[in-house]
């Protein structure tokens, strides 16, 4: 619920510019601060480079796009706690980012601290421009139209979700887990 509200924000700011201030290239009352990549262990997905990604804050919460190196974060419950159930968490984004910390690492730690193994799903995503301004105008066109019309599946993203779960399947007695009990929670594209 709250990313739909940050979502709604996104959206509400950006409609709230005038279209002149992008193509003007007037200073933008969205602030977007480069951050580093999660310092959280990951298992790779694929054998991309991650050189292109970029780490993001805006609003408080961390967003990770122009990802073309698909990778899991595991959590694991505290030592003793395990249930043998394990859950792929795949955050949202409307396949232009990947909304990694709320609708990912902080699901995922509540998920671990009831006894489940989890795993965050950094997938691939459309690639986006680099600058603010135009990552930003390219947002204002696509989820300006929240609600007109559906976003349409991006098939890299859909495979990454395909070869988590393969990944957990395949390696769940090295993680203690049953290859049975294996879930998925998804939130926006994430859940598509």
């Amino acid at each position: 619920m709250k990313m739909l509200r940050l979502l709604a924000l996104l959206v509400v700011g950006i409609l709230a510019l005038p279209t002149s201030a992008f193509a003007q290239g007037a200073p933008m009352h969205i602030k977007i601060d480069p951050l580093p990549a999660a310092d959280r262990p990951s298992i790779p997905l694929g054998t991309a480079s991650t050189a292109s990604e970029q780490w993001e804050g805006m609003w408080g919460q961390v967003m990770v796009r122009n990802t073309v190196a698909p990778a899991l974060y595991p959590v694991r419950p505290r030592d003793g706690k395990g249930n043998g159930k394990s859950v792929i968490v795949v955050p949202g984004g409307g396949y232009r980012f990947v909304s990694i910390d709320s609708e990912g690492f902080r699901v995922a730690d509540q998920l671990a601290a009831q006894g489940y193994t989890a795993f965050v799903l950094k997938y691939r995503v459309v690639p986006t421009p680099r600058d603010t301004a135009s990552y930003l105008a390219e947002l204002n066109s696509i989820f300006g139209n929240i609600g007109k019309d559906d976003l349409p599946d991006y098939e890299p993203a859909i495979d990454d979700m395909a070869a988590a779960v393969a990944y957990v399947h395949a390696n769940a007695a090295q993680w203690g887990i049953d290859p049975a009990h294996i879930g998925a929670i998804g939130f926006s594209a994430g859940s598509r």
